[in-house]
């Protein structure tokens, strides 16, 4: 790739993470149905739309990207030299049965973010477990909201979330 500019020696260096190994993978798949397709246009909008939102709420600038391992839509920033936060939409996993967003954050230094006494949330639930500690909110919680209220849920969502990860 050399002879168009494109440094390649990326491609060839060690993921930070795994590919999930899902189960349909070898299966084919036909043509998905237009409703369906017009549902994630418009979720995936509204991911983006909120990932903008936190960059400006923090006043940080931040990529947003499809991540490869789990297919989300998010960001990941690091607002202060303390704290990594990730922001973003997740599909549906063992951790939660339908499609959320989700907003965890990480100590950069040698001392851990305690997760004991946590706040309640606007919106969503704290998820703590073994594997992963942060919010999430499922999309399922959006049936029969108009776009204007999903996004007044989900910045409500945000917003009480990162807080307590500012404040610690």
């Amino acid at each position: 790739m050399d002879e168009i500019g494109l440094e390649t020696s990326g491609f060839l260096a060690r993921l930070h993470f795994e590919i999930t190994e899902y189960p349909f993978r070898e299966k084919p798949f036909g043509l998905l149905p237009e409703a369906g397709l017009e549902h994630w246009k418009k979720i995936r909008k509204i991911a983006n739309e909120s990932c903008q939102h936190l960059l400006g709420f923090l006043q940080v600038e931040g990529e947003i990207r499809i991540w490869p391992h789990h297919f989300d839509t998010g960001i990941y920033i690091e607002p202060n030299a303390d704290l990594g936060i990730g922001f973003g939409l997740a599909m549906a996993d063992p951790m939660e049965s339908s499609p959320y967003f989700y907003l965890y954050g990480y100590a950069l230094g040698s001392d851990e973010l305690k997760f004991e006494d946590l706040p309640e949330i606007d919106t969503g639930r704290w998820e703590i477990n073994e594997n992963w500690k942060g919010a999430i909110l499922p999309i399922d919680t959006f049936n029969s909201m108009n776009e204007s209220e999903i996004m007044n849920l989900i910045f409500s969502f945000m917003i009480s979330s990162v807080s307590w990860y500012l404040n610690q």
